[in-house]
């Protein structure tokens, strides 16, 4: 049996994991929109392997997004997560922009808080939300099985 202190540290950890995994997926998310918008200009050649990288880098998040406890909401409820985990990328984007080109602080932490808020809502709400629409969420676990 563990103890308190030791489960909250379990808690913690499993924390910071779902953080980065949120990260990878936003970063993924992002990926497979670079692809795309490289389709229109690359020469037909390259078609193909672009279509089959853009393929594994969807096989990937979609793997990620599971292991953040995803794994069979609605159509609508799993673009509703896809597009806060992008908004909350943007976000941070728009931040870091605001602040290094244009010297506005205020603005980028008021970006910065916004970004944070998404994940929040990403990492604790969603979960809660599924929740009460009746889906089972997967306690967050250190046990990862291979993505893909």
């Amino acid at each position: 049996m563990t103890s308190s202190a030791e489960q909250e540290i379990r808690e913690k950890i499993a924390l910071s994991v779902d953080l980065e995994l949120f990260w990878a997926v936003s970063n993924l998310l992002q990926a497979e929109e670079h692809i795309i918008q490289t389709l229109p200009e690359s020469p037909r050649e390259a078609l193909a392997s672009l279509c089959e990288l853009l393929g594994e880098v969807r096989r990937v998040r979609v793997g990620l997004m599971k292991k953040l406890g995803f794994a069979n909401p609605s159509g609508e409820v799993w673009c509703l997560i896809k597009h806060l985990i992008s908004a909350a990328y943007r976000l941070t984007e728009a931040s870091e922009k605001v602040a290094l080109h244009y010297g506005d602080h205020e603005g980028a932490r008021d970006f910065a808080e916004k970004a944070t808020r998404l994940k929040e809502l990403v990492i604790i709400g969603v979960p809660v939300l599924l929740q009460k629409m009746g889906r089972h969420i997967p306690e967050a676990s250190l046990e990862t099985q291979e993505v893909g």
